[in-house]
């Protein structure tokens, strides 16, 4: 009998610990979006390709740029169904193996599921973290940065220095 337990025990252990290590290693990455909707003038900026209009259904990859035009937006999509769409005039880019993007200027809407890790909007100035929410972060330079959380939880702070963060609700 007491076999039995140690034997259910272990295969418990084992169970939960699969199960964990499965979810930090889905949530641990943004490896690569899908263009879903598009409006007006959106681009693609490959790292060291030319410029090219995007399509709806590309696959944006680390090292890939989007810039939208004016009165134009995008929705890309990420595997793990984070959403976000970006405003008229952004720069966007993200960075593989981490649940960050860039934001080198203009509006991102970004909604991430429950129970995934945060993701982080980066600028030069602040970085902004969403976790299981919907916000709305814009960045101009010049100009003050905005962030709204219609939903969950963030944290807002000078890039770099996350222990001065503030929380956002």
């Amino acid at each position: 009998m007491n076999l039995f337990k140690t034997g259910a025990s272990w295969v418990l252990f084992c169970f939960f610990t699969f199960v964990h290590l499965s979810a930090v290693a889905n949530a641990a990455e943004l490896r690569a979006a899908r263009v879903t909707q598009i409006i007006n003038d959106v681009k693609l900026l490959p790292g060291q390709a030319a410029a090219r209009a995007a399509v709806v259904n590309d696959n944006v990859g680390a090292g890939t740029a989007v810039r939208t035009g004016v009165d134009s937006r995008t929705e890309l999509t990420f595997s793990d169904l984070t959403i976000t769409r970006l405003g008229a005039n952004t720069v966007f880019g993200f960075n593989e193996g981490a649940r960050q993007v860039d934001l080198g200027s203009g509006a991102i809407l970004v909604q991430v599921p429950r129970n995934e890790a945060e993701v982080k909007i980066r600028t030069a100035a602040v970085t902004a973290a969403i976790t299981g929410g919907t916000a709305l972060f814009e960045s101009h330079k010049g100009l003050p940065t905005k962030l709204l959380m219609l939903e969950g939880i963030g944290r807002f702070y000078p890039t770099g220095h996350p222990e001065q963060a503030a929380i956002v609700h």
